[in-house]
């Protein structure tokens, strides 16, 4: 049974091929814009709540590395994109919306500001990263439950 996702790329966006094996994390995992469809939802809605002015959202080819789940998870940058801090103030608010929202689709995890929240821990929260990059003080991320997204519905129109 298909699994269907959506495009939202912004205007112009042109997706680079992922360099297996190189040294830097963005060349192996090049940034997308594809999620499963309830997921696709939950970021127009964030975009809606915070504004295009305020924050980014993305996220990679196999993100986060390893798990393959680059249709289910997603980051939150700051509005200069991939790399740009979140204003702390608003990433937690952005994180507050994320951790409370009631409605599908349910969190797998949530990480921001060196803490990783889920099931196995109820929710409580342990110490998480190792390394500035990993801490995520600079982004909210957050993982779905569920399939992966693979394919586009029939009859979409691509979001270029």
């Amino acid at each position: 049974m298909a699994v269907y996702g959506r495009n939202l790329s912004p205007p112009g966006f042109v997706p680079v091929a992922p360099v297996e094996g190189h040294w830097r994390y963005d060349y192996r995992h090049p940034t997308r814009f594809f999620w499963r469809e309830d997921v696709a939802r939950m970021v127009e809605e964030l975009y809606a709540r915070f504004g295009r002015n305020r924050i980014f959202v993305n996220t990679y080819h196999d993100h986060p590395e390893g798990y393959w789940r680059g249709t289910t998870s997603l980051d939150v940058w700051g509005p200069g994109g991939r790399d740009d801090p979140v204003h702390p103030y608003i990433g937690q608010q952005v994180f507050d919306f994320l951790f409370y929202y009631r409605g599908t689709p349910d969190i797998e995890w949530i990480i921001w500001r060196a803490r990783m929240y889920g099931a196995w821990n109820g929710w409580y929260g342990e110490g998480f990263g190792y390394d500035q990059f990993t801490w995520h003080f600079d982004h909210v991320h957050v993982t779905y439950l569920g399939a992966q997204a693979t394919e586009v519905r029939p009859g979409a129109r691509p979001r270029l």
